[in-house]
Formats: structure tokens, C-alpha cells, sequence
């Protein structure tokens, strides 16, 4: 019998209050939701692929 998978990326989104994951080097690597909107327009484009460009 396998161990069941943890979703590790839905864990975090669904995380309460505002959640921001930093590298090791302090480079932003993804927010959640409370985070992004709490936070400026131009910071929403972080994202788990990495910012976006308009």
C-alpha cells in the first residue's frame, strides 16, 4: 500500500493570513491569496511559475 500525496501547493494557498515563501537567497517564490491582496497590484504577478511579465 502506497502512502497517500500530499498536495503541497494546495496546503499552502489554502493557508490562513497572509503567506509569502522566500528562498534561501530572500527571492520571492509564491503568496497566497490574503498575501496578494493585501499587498500592491504590481506584486500580484507572483506566482509559483514565477513572476509574469504584462
Amino acid at each position: 500500500m502506497t502512502e497517500p500525496q500530499i498536495d503541497y501547493t494546495a496546503v499552502f494557498r489554502a493557508l490562513p493570513g497572509m503567506v509569502a515563501l522566500l528562498t534561501p537567497e530572500l527571492v520571492w517564490a509564491d503568496a497566497n491569496e490574503d498575501f496578494l491582496r493585501a499587498v500592491s497590484p504590481a506584486a500580484r504577478s507572483i506566482s509559483a511559475s514565477g513572476p509574469t511579465r504584462p
